[in-house]
């Protein structure tokens, strides 16, 4: 039954697939050449402004489709101009989302920029496709949206790299540096992916060597929080004592964390509306700041119960001091008492 079902359902989508390919291509062979020169006459290509390579391959396969006489032309050279005007669309969208988007926009720019890359390399058969290639127009098309899609990619890199010169939260300046070198490596731009690795790779060590030292004394100072949190209600001074010790130690490590936090700027708002920042680092800033406060209190409630054991000590020392110094006088009066009574020969009379 299962099998059945399996087949079943190939079946379907095989058949979902018979009507639907032909339907595309019967749409695109209902377009005429004409209507087809009239959508690219129409678009509106703001692209066009920074990209020269936009606006000229429009026009040239405008051009190339007043050439076309409408009868016997090959299924191939209407794909080829269906091509381009898809690839002039993508690009448009890609453009406008770089101009007035956001970080994340830009972000999802460079897989966009990526897809572009392909479209237009699976153009490239076409220079040499024997039913295409007599337009003259075609290499220039092919050229430009290829140099284009390049160009568009090298501007996403300049503009991560740009981000991370006037980025001061650490962990952030990273991302955008790596940002710049995947859009970079999707230009093929070995110069400024070797520039902008350097950059990243220099300040990644720094920032991993800092924050795994952090790390270490988060770990160290939780166990003396621990510690301390343990011992605190004891009715042992030792253990009072070893409580205070620990909780103070705790205290320090916290405040030297939060310094290296701050350091990176890891405390800020910036970290904290960040999602993967704030998730990675600025609740971990939080939870020493918290710990490194309830570590005070344990060191004050503590510093006070010691100071009370230190104040009954030191009491009855005093006391001790007062009635040893009471029988020191005293035996040493006796002792002068003896002495006197020896020299006026008094104890002989006993």
């Amino acid at each position: 039954m299962k099998n059945l079902n399996k087949i079943l359902c190939i079946a379907a989508v095989l058949l979902a697939a018979v009507i639907v390919l032909p339907a595309v291509s019967y749409a695109q062979e209902d377009v005429s050449f004409s209507d087809l020169r009239e959508e690219l006459n129409n678009m509106n290509l703001t692209s066009g402004e920074k990209y020269f390579e936009m606006d000229e391959a429009r026009r040239y396969a405008i051009l190339m489709l007043y050439t076309i006489e409408g009868v016997n032309v090959s299924s191939d050279v209407k794909q080829f101009v269906f091509s381009v005007k898809d690839f002039l669309d993508t690009f448009e969208s890609a453009y406008r989302k770089s101009k007035t988007g956001s970080v994340s926009d830009h972000r999802e720019n460079i897989p966009r920029g990526s897809d572009m890359k392909r479209m237009a390399l699976s153009l490239n058969p076409y220079k040499n496709n024997p039913q295409v290639k007599d337009y003259a127009q075609v290499t220039t098309i092919v050229d430009d949206l290829n140099f284009v899609v390049k160009r568009f990619l090298d501007d996403e890199g300049a503009y991560f790299e740009e981000k991370a010169e006037y980025e001061n939260i650490t962990p952030i300046k990273l991302w955008h540096l790596e940002d710049s070198a995947s859009a970079y490596v999707e230009s093929e731009n070995n110069a400024k992916i070797d520039e902008v690795n350097e950059k990243h790779d220099e300040l990644k060590s720094e920032f991993t060597k800092e924050m795994e030292a952090a790390g270490m004394e988060k770990s160290d100072a939780d166990l003396l929080l621990n510690k301390s949190d343990e011992l605190k209600d004891s009715q042992n001074i030792l253990d009072l004592f070893s409580a205070f010790i620990s909780s103070t130690q705790a205290r320090l490590k916290y405040a030297d964390i939060e310094k290296v936090y701050i350091g990176h700027n890891l405390d800020s708002a910036g970290c904290a509306e960040n999602m993967k920042c704030a998730h990675e680092y600025y609740e971990t800033f939080l939870d020493a700041g918290n710990k490194k406060a309830y570590s005070s209190e344990i060191s004050d409630s503590l510093m006070g119960v010691i100071l009370k054991y230190l104040a009954i000590i030191a009491f009855i020392i005093l006391v001790l001091l007062f009635i040893f110094k009471r029988s020191y006088s005293s035996y040493k009066a006796d002792i002068n008492d003896s002495k006197l009574g020896v020299e006026l020969g008094l104890d002989k009379f006993k």
